[in-house]
């Protein structure tokens, strides 16, 4: 049997890593959203849209929810696109609903499960240790709520990290910390749904922090690593919406395997053609990411879990 080989370099040298043969089927497309709607209603019928599709498939699912960015008073969020100010007990209620949705319309089906990742971002001018346990307590909640009234959804957290414009709490000393005040809070994951802008497409080292090479407003490799997988809590399928973003995801999975010995195993790739065609289609984010890892030694994997595409919820 042919195998095809490309040259890595690994800490200055050059190795040989075996690429597939044929890249694996895609999994049928999971539909994340930007809830730009908080009528509960509206997350019921997108969570039975979902359990309609996950019974029909008899197949699990991993869902965004992304409510943007926290306020100030963390008792809230400014929802993504549209800036609504709507409170931790609105974007609960939405969560819910898409649950009870979801858990009504499997029908028969016991089985199929719903990752629900309950998601904000580190663009505003909150992010911190408060902030992160502001955030578990909100996702408590709502799994309290599920335990109640519905089944075979299970709530995660969900942060879409990103360097942004490089505000003081954008950095990524600001995004550990608001890890930190998660993890001190719940013992539920977080799915990560965020970028590495700027990050090298070509390379990876220790760089002048030991922390990899620099991306964009002083994050580094390293950071993108730790928030995505590094750290305990952590799960990522990060935006692949272009081919260039798989090039950077592949190297911070290099980065994790030379100097962490913990290469990322990512869920999957996100996304976004239904919202700006002149991006990655399902298909090609799926092959741009297997091919990013499988470029790599000690990075490859087999397939993934999960394909997933961002839609507004309006």
């Amino acid at each position: 049997m042919l195998t095809v080989l490309a040259c890595v370099c690994i800490s200055g040298s050059i190795v040989s890593a075996p690429l597939a043969e044929a890249i694996p089927t895609p999994a049928h497309l999971d539909d994340n959203y930007y809830v730009e709607n908080i009528t509960p209603s509206v997350g019921e019928t997108l969570g039975c849209d979902q359990g309609t599709i996950d019974s029909s498939l008899s197949k699990d699912s991993i869902v965004s929810l992304d409510f943007g960015a926290q306020n100030t008073s963390n008792n809230g969020n400014y929802l993504p696109k549209v800036n609504t100010p709507v409170t931790y007990a609105q974007v609960e209620a939405w969560a819910e609903q898409f649950a009870i949705g979801y858990y009504s319309c499997t029908g028969t089906d016991t089985s199929s499960t719903l990752y629900m990742g309950i998601t904000t971002n580190n663009s505003g001018s909150y992010v911190n240790s408060t902030s992160g346990q502001g955030w578990a307590t909100v996702v408590g909640v709502v799994q309290t709520w599920i335990n109640t009234y519905a089944g075979q959804v299970a709530a995660r957290g969900g942060m879409d990290f990103e360097p942004w414009t490089g505000l003081p709490n954008q950095s990524p000393t600001s995004a550990r910390n608001w890890i930190t005040g998660w993890s001190n809070t719940t013992s539920a994951g977080y799915l990560n749904i965020g970028s590495a802008d700027g990050c090298s497409q070509t390379g990876t080292g220790a760089g002048p922090t030991s922390d990899g090479l620099a991306c964009n407003h002083s994050w580094y490799q390293g950071d993108e690593w730790w928030v995505s997988y590094g750290a305990p809590p952590a799960t990522v399928y990060p935006e692949i919406y272009t081919s260039a973003q798989a090039l950077q995801w592949g190297w911070i999975s290099d980065y994790g395997y030379v100097y962490k010995s913990d290469a990322v195993a990512f869920t999957g790739p996100l996304d976004e053609y239904d919202l700006n065609s002149g991006t990655n289609t399902p298909t090609v984010a799926w092959n741009d990411l297997y091919n990013a890892v499988n470029s790599h030694v000690g990075t490859s994997q087999s397939t993934f879990a999960h394909a997933t595409e961002m839609h507004n919820a309006t």
